[in-house]
C-alpha cells in the first residue's frame, strides 16, 4: 500500500484555490459583524448613559430647588422664633428677600399661619379686624374635636389670588394637619402630599404642595423651645416648581411622570409629553423634604443598527482586504467611547460634590447664623440692642458671602476682604485708617471667618475706640509670617482712654472661641489704655485646596 505524502497548506491552496478567498471573505464577515456589534453596544450604552444622566440631573436640580426652599424656611423659623409676635413689616421684608432669589421660581406664595388655641378664635379674628382686615374670618370652622386652628395671617405676595388664603383654618384638611403635625413633632420642614391650592378655583386640576416649617416660642428650664407659636410654609404648584427644574435642566425632551410616593393615577404630580410604551423607562426616587417623589421617565426605542453600524458593515463587505485597519478604526472607536463614558462618569462624581459641597456650606452658614442669633440674644440688654446687634452681624456675613459670590467660592484677597468690611468707615474716617499688607488670597472659608472678625474689630472701634471721636487713627496690617501663614497686626491710638469691660460680651466670646478655632490659631486681643491691640494668624492654603474643578 503506497504511504500517503504530508500535504502542506501551500499545496491544498494550490489544489484548492477558492478555498483561500472563501475563508478569508467569510472570516472578514465574522471580523466586521463582530465590531459592528461591538460599536453599536457602545452606542446603545452611551445613549442610555445620556438618558439617564438627564433623569439624574433632573431629580437633584428639584432635591436642590427644595432644600433651597428648606433653607430659607429655616431661616424664617430662626428669625420669627426670635420676637414675641410676627408682625406685617416683619413678614413682609423676610418674603421680599426670599423671592428675589430665582431658587423661589414656580412657588406661588410665602405665608404666615398662627396656631390659636379653639377659645381664642373670635378674640383672634377680632384682633385681625383691628389691625385692618375688615371682614376677616376663620374659615373653614374647626370640626368638634379640634382644639386648635392654624390660621393663615400674613401672606405674599398679596395678589387677588392669594388674598383667598387669609384666614384659612389649614388644620381642617387632612394633607395639611399631617404634614403640619410632622413639623411639629421633628421641628425640620414637612411636605404635604398633593392638594388644590386656596388660590386655585373649586374642581381645577392643578395639583399643589406646600412645604410647613414650624416656629416655637418660649422656653423651658432646660432652654428647650415648648410653644408652637405657628407655621411659615410655601405654596407651590407641582407644575411650575418642576417646570423651573426641567427647563433648567434641558429636559424638555424627556418624556417625564413624577408622583407622590406611589406610582398611580391619583398621585400623578407632573406629567411631560406622552408615554412611550415601548422603550427602556428609568426610575428615581427623590425627597423632598420629608416627601418622597418618584420620577419615571421612557426613553424612545434604539433602531437595531445605528448609522456607524450600518456604515462598518458596508465597509466590511467592499473593503474585505483591510481587515487590520478596520479592526485598528473599531478599537480606536471603542476607546474613544469608553474614554467618553469615563468622563461622563467624572462629571457626575463633580456634579455630586459640588452638591455635597452646597449641603455642607449652606449648613455651615445656617449654623453660624444660629449661634449669632443664639448669643446676641443672650448677651442683649433688650430688643432694640439685639436686633443691632444681630443685623450687623449677618450683614457682616453677608458682605463676605456677596465677595466669595463674586469670586465663584475660589481664592479671594485679603485686601478685598478687608475693604469690604471698613468700607462703611471710608468716607468719614479715611485719612486716619491706614491699610498696609501684601496681596494674599485665602481659602473661603477662612474668609468668612476673618470677615467677621474685622467686623467685630471696627465696630467697636467705632462705638467705643479709635473711631469713635476725630483725632484716633486705627492701623491695620499683615505680613507673611511664612509660607503656611499670614501674620495680622490690628493697632488703635488716639481713641478714648480704654476701660476693660466688667464683663465678657458676645465680641469677645466669638473673636477668641469661634473664630479662633476656626482660624486655628490664637488670637491676642489686649485693651490698653492707649488702645486696644490685637495680633492674629490666618492660614494661607495652596490654591489647589479650595478650587473647585472645572467640567471637562
Amino acid at each position: 500500500m503506497p504511504r500517503l505524502k504530508k500535504t502542506g497548506l501551500s499545496e491544498l491552496l494550490i489544489r484548492f484555490p477558492r478555498v483561500g478567498p472563501i475563508a478569508a471573505f467569510v472570516l472578514t464577515i465574522l471580523a466586521t459583524l463582530l465590531v459592528a456589534m461591538s460599536v453599536e453596544r457602545a452606542t446603545q450604552l452611551e445613549r442610555r448613559q445620556a438618558f439617564t444622566e438627564r433623569v439624574s440631573g433632573l431629580g437633584h436640580d428639584i432635591e436642590r430647588r427644595a432644600a433651597a426652599s428648606q433653607a430659607y424656611l429655616i431661616s424664617g423659623a430662626a428669625l420669627f422664633g426670635s420676637g414675641k409676635e410676627v408682625d406685617q413689616a416683619t413678614f413682609d421684608r423676610f418674603a421680599a428677600a426670599l423671592r428675589s432669589d430665582r431658587n423661589f421660581q414656580g412657588i406661588l406664595a410665602l405665608g404666615w399661619s398662627v396656631r390659636v388655641p379653639r377659645a381664642g378664635v373670635a378674640a383672634f379674628e377680632q384682633q385681625q379686624r383691628a389691625a385692618g382686615s375688615a371682614g376677616l374670618r376663620n374659615w373653614p370652622a374647626p370640626a368638634a374635636n379640634d382644639g386648635v386652628i392654624d390660621a393663615v395671617k400674613f401672606i405674599a405676595p398679596l395678589t387677588a389670588a392669594n388674598r383667598k388664603a387669609l384666614g384659612f383654618n389649614m388644620h381642617t384638611e387632612p394633607y395639611r394637619r399631617a404634614a403640619m403635625d410632622r413639623a411639629a413633632q421633628t421641628g425640620q420642614p414637612a411636605v404635604t402630599g398633593g392638594v388644590r391650592l386656596v388660590q386655585d378655583p373649586e374642581g381645577s386640576s392643578k395639583i399643589g404642595f406646600l412645604m410647613y416649617m414650624p416656629v416655637f416660642g418660649g422656653a423651658d428650664s432646660e432652654g428647650s423651645q415648648t410653644t408652637l407659636k405657628g407655621f411659615v410654609y410655601g405654596a407651590m404648584r407641582a407644575e411650575d416648581f418642576i417646570a423651573a427644574s426641567v427647563q433648567h435642566q434641558e429636559a424638555a425632551a424627556l418624556n417625564l411622570e413624577i408622583y407622590d410616593e406611589v406610582e398611580t393615577a391619583s398621585r400623578l404630580l407632573y406629567r411631560h409629553g406622552p408615554p412611550i410604551a415601548a422603550g427602556p423607562a428609568i426610575t428615581r426616587k427623590i425627597l423632598v423634604a420629608d416627601h418622597q417623589w418618584i420620577i419615571r421617565s421612557t426613553s424612545a426605542p434604539i433602531s437595531s443598527f445605528s448609522r456607524t453600524g450600518m456604515f462598518i458593515l458596508l465597509a466590511g463587505l467592499i473593503i474585505a482586504s483591510l481587515l487590520l485597519f478596520i479592526v485598528r478604526l473599531a478599537i480606536q472607536q471603542a476607546l474613544y467611547d469608553r474614554h467618553q463614558l469615563t468622563v461622563r462618569k467624572e462629571q457626575d462624581a463633580i456634579r455630586a460634590a459640588l452638591t455635597r459641597e452646597l449641603n455642607h456650606r449652606t449648613k455651615n452658614t445656617l449654623a453660624n447664623v444660629l449661634s449669632i442669633l443664639s448669643l446676641s440674644r443672650r448677651n442683649a440688654r433688650d430688643l432694640d440692642s439685639f436686633v443691632e446687634t444681630f443685623d450687623g452681624r449677618v450683614r457682616a456675613l453677608s458682605a463676605t458671602h456677596t465677595l466669595l459670590t463674586q469670586s465663584n467660592w475660589g481664592p479671594t484677597s485679603v485686601a478685598a476682604v478687608i475693604d469690604t468690611e471698613l468700607a462703611p468707615y471710608f468716607e468719614s474716617s479715611r485719612p486716619r485708617i491706614v491699610l498696609d499688607g501684601p496681596d494674599v488670597v485665602i481659602a473661603p472659608n477662612d474668609a468668612l471667618s476673618l470677615g467677621l472678625l474685622i467686623h467685630e474689630l471696627v465696630t467697636n472701634a467705632a462705638k467705643f475706640g479709635a473711631l469713635s471721636n476725630d483725632s484716633g487713627t486705627l492701623s491695620l496690617s499683615w505680613t507673611l509670617a511664612n509660607a503656611q501663614l499670614l501674620q495680622f497686626e490690628w493697632r488703635e491710638a488716639g481713641g478714648p482712654p480704654v476701660i476693660p469691660a466688667q464683663r465678657r460680651g458676645f465680641g469677645s466670646d466669638l473673636i477668641e472661641k469661634v473664630i479662633s478655632r476656626e482660624l486655628h490659631s490664637d488670637i491676642k486681643l489686649v485693651y490698653a489704655p492707649s488702645g486696644v491691640r490685637c495680633t492674629f494668624m490666618v492660614p494661607v492654603r495652596p490654591v489647589n485646596d479650595f478650587t473647585l474643578k472645572q467640567d471637562i
